[in-house]
């Protein structure tokens, strides 16, 4: 009872302070540090709190110490599973909010809006809702590629596009995007970077190469794609050289979606 009262004095100042009153952010960051404790985050996601909406009408106020709690506080309420049908329902309007955070290309606000992407991009339902075309989805990733990127961003934002290409329908929309900008950051990274986003952009990759139509796409001599996986195959204790190997086989050996 007193966590709960404690969470409900919190929401109060959160909804009616001042956009540029420090008790705000001070709020905020105590939410933020409450939903980081799986238990706490359950009874933040208690549905008579609203708690998620006051997060979505925060993130629209123009102080990004706010915005970088709030976001941080909705990449943790991502991975409770009834959360995602509130995050991605149409009316709340948050996947439309959360590309133009990103294109406030503030680091930390992109780290976070990132893993928020990616957790909801892990369920199929989500992933068909999140390339409905007025959320400008695909157009938020390519802008986090040419942000100079943190490796935790560039990380989400692979891992992002590779759950997304686990849909079939995904798949060419993706390859096409901007005559194919995104295949070229994914090959950018698999070619530039050694750590995790190397080895989520190779999925990535792998899935787009599942797909007939896609992969005669990614064969293109601009990509050299073969060159590239090639390489990464001959590699010692590499975590990429799985998704690399599957890669190629999908290029090499055809085989059904």
């Amino acid at each position: 009872n007193n966590e709960l009262k404690m969470i409900e004095a919190l929401i109060y100042v959160c909804e009616v302070s001042p956009t540029s009153d420090a008790c705000l952010a001070y709020a905020t960051s105590a939410l933020c540090q409450l939903s980081a404790v799986f238990e706490l985050r359950i009874r933040l996601s208690e549905p008579e709190l609203k708690l998620i909406p006051l997060l979505v009408k925060l993130l629209e106020i123009e102080e990004n110490k706010v915005r970088l709690f709030c976001c941080a506080m909705l990449s943790f309420l991502a991975t409770i599973k009834t959360n995602q049908e509130i995050m991605t329902s149409e009316e709340l309007g948050l996947l439309e909010l959360l590309a133009s955070v990103i294109g406030l290309g503030n680091m930390k606000l992109t780290e976070y809006t990132c893993s928020i992407a990616r957790t909801l991009s892990g369920d199929a339902n989500n992933r068909i809702i999140m390339m409905k075309e007025e959320y400008h989805l695909l157009h938020a990733l390519r802008m986090v590629f040419v942000q100079n990127p943190s490796a935790k961003a560039l990380t989400n934002v692979c891992a992002t596009l590779c759950n997304l290409s686990i849909t079939i329908a995904n798949r060419m929309p993706i390859i096409w995007f901007e005559e194919g900008i995104l295949v070229s950051s994914l090959v950018y990274v698999v070619v530039t970077t050694s750590a995790e986003a190397r080895t989520n952009a190779l999925g990535a990759l792998s899935y787009l190469a599942a797909s007939v139509e896609s992969r005669m796409h990614l064969l293109l001599d601009k990509y050299d794609l073969i060159t590239h996986l090639k390489k990464i195959c001959e590699e010692e204790n590499s975590k990429a050289k799985v998704n690399a190997k599957l890669t190629l086989d999908r290029l090499i050996k055809p085989v059904a979606q």
